[in-house]
């Protein structure tokens, strides 16, 4: 009887375990995480595999068979976080684990996860049961995981697992803390009544159970007692659970303790607002297709999005070619691949809707139902901006690939992370790929990094930022001058990882700098020349013809022009005399130049160093300062040759000009006698002439009065300067006015004037209006004959 009871109870068991199994396996093959149970050594640590799911196999890049066979599989994986003895103690108390590390793959792709572990012991022997999230999945496995722990640490129930029998199988900590257990491990194999009163189990616990087996599951009031004696009563629900074949193997109770039920509700509400509330802001558009592409569910950020792009933001109900009419037909194919394979599928795919072209990223995930897709969860995720930001990072590689000075980035401890070509080139390196990895001082000398890069980057850390030259070094050996700026380096929290560095080689430069130093100091010795030639030139001005104020001034400029003028002074020697500075004394040191006056020499100029006698060989005077004494000396004789011609000149014009005042009395003599004897013939022509041949012309024949105008013609040339002045004095008048003005003023009358100009004496009457507008004489009163008798005389005319 015993062994029918043992076989029936195993029989139970074993059902039980499948169960459990056709579970584990369903779960195994639906989720994209790997799954595996290893048995483990405290001792070595070592883990060989006991059971994996194809994910796990995925992963890990190698083949079941392998994996399997393996007697360590701990050597297939790099570890990211510290395992050793931290993982044995958890592992030893029950305590569950978690950590980063990659797979080992023998392609060479490094494959990182991340994994959680918990511990199960059966028989004396450790089980690691270990879940593997792909890091490429990150932000989704920490949202789900997150969700997983605000659940986990909030829920009010407590679950027990037992066989029909009431052998409790599992009890969770939230059941065992309800009823004073620090944990459930230590109540497994105990029989449910050890939560319950004599009492409780007659009145409560048995009618419960019963209904259970009569219906399948129940939910209800049961009373509890804590380890300590302590009653509570308790809402649980019961279910009965079948194996494969529908056979009950035990039963599944769920407990709240109802004192705490007010509490445990405040906590699920604010959980499901939490939940919802991170929902609600998750930035990816997210929705939940059917097999006909119907949109069954959706996100908000989906539906803002569709707001953004003017669509319609009721989704439910379409399907996805209704809501987005930009889709493609190979959007439909992706769908049905994913329903096909049910593997998930990743894709990037630019749309444009209007005027406006976006990037998107598309994850079609497949939802399994017992092995089948039944739904797909589709995550939208905008990368507009995104690709933005990696055309922009190219290009900002490009410039600094092309960049016209040297770009280096190295890490604090000064490896090289970066270098770009012109850096590399300036140091004699063919790229700069092959000093990744190598420290800063390839670039410098022991005495460089002492005297130059230590210091420079010392500052850097201290201020963020410095300038400078530094000293660096060739890969031939030879060294060159370069300036730096230096930046330090920080991560998005603002912490400092490394140094970004400038370099520009300044060999050129330093040399142009040398080239113009010394074309500085040659034009600050000209401006001395040209200031002294100057000031000379204004002495020059200033004193005029004094020989002595030249002499002086020019002396006293001279110490000014040379390199050091404190130690020099000056001594002229002209004509007996010495011209002197204030400081003058004679010194070894001494420069003469001779003053030339009209080839010959006058004197000299002197200039005389004053510091101590110069070395054997060595010139106390400069070049220029020698050419420019040249220059001043020639200058002296020339001015003092003008001095002395502008002397002689001016006794010269003093002795002309008492002469040519003797010369112009004599003149006015003359002139004066000139002008009496030639009004006398004018007079005499007029008075005593001119009458006679008048009345000689009457009396004569006609043929012969042609011999009377040439006499009277005769004497006119002999009285011309008369009519020369009025001519002169009046240039309107014509010839004929002219002898009509000499017959007017001789005394003739206007009949007698119009007889030998054979004319009507109205048209001499015109003529004399003509001369009378043309001289001026507006007065009527003004007798014209009179007006021409004085004109004729010289007289003055009023």
């Amino acid at each position: 009887m015993r062994k029918k009871r043992a076989s029936g109870r195993e029989e139970k068991e074993l059902e039980a375990l499948r169960e459990s199994e056709s579970w584990l396996r369903l779960i195994m093959e639906n989720t994209t995480d790997g799954i595996n149970i290893a048995e483990y050594d405290p001792q070595t640590h070592r883990r060989r595999l006991v059971m994996c799911n194809d994910r796990y196999i995925e992963m890990s890049g190698r083949s079941r068979e392998e994996m399997m066979e393996a007697d360590n599989i701990n050597q297939f994986v790099r570890w990211s976080t510290p395992r050793d003895r931290p993982f044995h103690e958890q592992t030893l108390k029950g305590l569950p684990s978690e950590g980063t590390a990659s797979w080992l793959r023998p392609d060479g792709k490094e494959n990182c996860y991340e994994w959680t572990a918990a511990q199960l012991k059966v028989d004396d022997k450790y089980y690691i049961i270990g879940i593997d999230r792909d890091v490429t999945e990150r932000n989704k496995a920490e949202e789900r995981l997150q969700r997983l722990a605000m659940i986990a640490d909030q829920v009010g129930e407590g679950v027990v697992v037992s066989d029909l029998d009431g052998v409790l199988q599992f009890v969770n900590t939230a059941w065992a803390r309800m009823h004073g257990y620090e944990s459930g491990s230590e109540l497994v194999g105990e029989h449910l009544s050890i939560f319950h009163s004599p009492e409780q189990m007659k009145t409560d616990v048995i009618p419960f159970n019963k209904k259970v087996k009569l219906k399948g599951c129940n939910a209800g009031e049961v009373r509890h007692i804590r380890v300590d004696g302590a009653k509570f009563p308790t809402e649980m629900t019961v279910t009965r659970f079948k194996n494969e074949q529908g056979k009950p193997i035990g039963l599944l109770a769920f407990a709240i303790d109802i004192n705490d039920r007010k509490k445990a509700e405040e906590a699920l509400l604010a959980s499901e607002l939490q939940y919802r509330t991170t929902l609600d802001s998750m930035g990816d558009a997210i929705h939940v297709v059917d097999k006909d592409l119907r949109i069954i569910l959706c996100n908000p950020a989906l539906k803002k999005w569709c707001k953004r792009l003017g669509l319609s933001s009721k989704l439910e109900g379409l399907t996805i070619f209704k809501a987005f009419p930009f889709l493609t037909e190979e959007v439909r194919d992706e769908y049905q691949h994913v329903f096909k394979t049910g593997k998930a599928l990743v894709r990037e795919e630019t749309n444009t809707f209007g005027k406006m072209e976006f990037k998107l990223e598309a994850r079609k995930i497949p939802i399994l139902d017992k092995g089948k897709v039944v739904q797909i969860v589709t995550v939208i995720r905008d990368v507009t901006e995104h690709k933005k930001a990696e055309e922009r990072l190219r290009r900002l590689a490009m410039i600094a690939e092309q960049a016209v000075e040297g770009i280096g980035m190295a890490d604090l401890d000064g490896t090289i992370q970066f270098i770009n070509p012109l850096w590399a080139r300036m140091h004699g390196y063919e790229t700069g790929q092959e000093l990744v990895g190598k420290h800063i001082s390839v670039f410098h000398t022991p005495e460089q990094m002492k005297t130059y890069v230590n210091p420079f980057n010392e500052e850097v850390k201290r201020t963020g930022r410095h300038m400078g030259e530094s000293e660096q070094l060739r890969k031939d050996g030879t060294t060159f001058p370069s300036e730096m700026a230096v930046t330090l380096f920080k991560d998005e929290g603002g912490k400092p990882v490394g140094f970004l560095a400038f370099a520009i080689d300044i060999t050129d430069r330093r040399k142009a700098e040398e080239t113009l130093r010394k074309s500085e100091d040659d034009l600050r010795k000209r401006v001395k020349e040209l200031n002294c030639l100057f000031q000379v030139t204004e002495v020059i001005n200033a004193c005029g013809d004094s020989l002595d104020a030249l002499l002086q001034g020019i002396v006293d400029i001279l110490p000014e022009s040379c390199q050091y003028p404190g130690n020099a002074c000056a001594r002229i020697t002209f004509g007996g005399k010495e011209y002197r500075t204030g400081n003058f004394r004679k010194s070894p040191s001494k420069l003469a130049v001779d003053i030339l006056v009209a080839g010959e020499k006058a004197g000299v100029v002197e200039f005389f160093c004053l510091k101590e006698k110069p070395a054997a060989g060595e010139n106390p005077f400069l070049k220029e300062e020698r050419s420019l004494i040249d220059t001043v000396a020639a200058r002296i004789g020339r001015n003092i040759e003008r001095i002395q011609a502008r002397r002689r000149l001016l006794a010269e014009q003093s002795a002309l000009q008492e002469k040519n005042i003797a010369l112009r009395e004599v003149l006015a003599g003359i002139r004066d006698e000139k002008k009496e004897l030639g009004r006398r013939i004018v007079s005499n022509v007029e008075k005593i002439v001119m009458p006679l041949l008048y009345a000689l012309e009457q009396e004569l024949p006609q043929e012969q009065r042609k011999y009377v105008e040439l006499l009277k013609g005769s004497l006119e040339d002999i009285t011309l300067p008369f009519a020369d002045r009025l001519s002169k004095d009046f240039a309107s008048l014509t010839p004929t006015e002219i002898r009509i003005c000499n017959l007017i003023g001789r005394g003739l009358s206007t009949k007698d004037i119009a007889r030998l100009q054979h004319v009507s004496p109205a048209t001499v009457n015109k003529h004399r209006e003509h001369i009378r507008r043309k001289l001026g004489i507006t007065n009527k009163d003004v007798n014209l004959a009179a007006y021409l008798e004085n004109f004729m005389s010289g007289r003055t005319v009023k």
